[in-house]
């Protein structure tokens, strides 16, 4: 029985993700939800919420994108280092 746990999304599917969350919100002038950016992009559609905001986290971690807060949501909006 080994001891570790494979991933379920390779290294390469992952940074596929990312670039494409990052497309839909270098494409979007305004802040977009989770569900708003997984429905801008076909590839996207079948995502997990968790997923994405794992991606997202990483890219607001390297600076590229900006997490923004409502009363009743949280938004992600690429930030002008894009």
């Amino acid at each position: 029985m080994p001891a570790f746990r494979k991933a379920k999304y390779t290294i390469e599917q992952t940074q596929e993700l990312t670039m494409r969350a990052l497309a839909v919100l270098q494409d979007s002038s305004t802040p977009l939800t989770i569900q708003e950016i997984c429905a801008n992009d076909i590839n996207l559609t079948n995502q997990t919420s968790q997923k994405m905001s794992r991606v997202l986290s990483n890219l607001c971690e390297m600076g590229m994108v900006k997490k923004t807060k409502s009363k009743s949501r949280a938004c992600w909006i690429c930030s002008s280092s894009c």
